[in-house]
């Protein structure tokens, strides 16, 4: 899309030169213009700025779930040791 978005760009551009040298293109049509190029350029930036923060978040998501599954098994870890010695003082009090 950004490709698209640029290439209607240098076509306004393009056109608004030629309009310009033949005397075709008023301030007011000029003014226009430019405000529908600014205007594709802040949505572009948005765009990238979207993309950015989207990649952001998808490295976050994967760094969470990381964390997640290592305190998963330190919990696992934490419950296998809670059992082994319960079962110790439990062979030990028999004895």
């Amino acid at each position: 899309m950004n490709e698209q978005i640029k290439e209607i760009k240098e076509r306004f551009e393009f056109n608004l030169r030629i309009a310009e040298a033949t005397g075709g293109a008023t301030g007011a049509e000029y003014k226009d213009i430019q405000y529908l190029l600014n205007l594709v350029d802040s949505l572009q930036q948005q765009l990238g700025e979207k993309d950015t923060a989207i990649a952001e978040l998808h490295e976050y998501n994967r760094r969470y779930a990381a964390d997640v599954d290592h305190l998963r098994e330190q919990i696992a870890e934490r419950d296998r040791k809670i059992e082994w010695l319960t079962n110790e003082l439990g062979e030990e009090e028999q004895s």
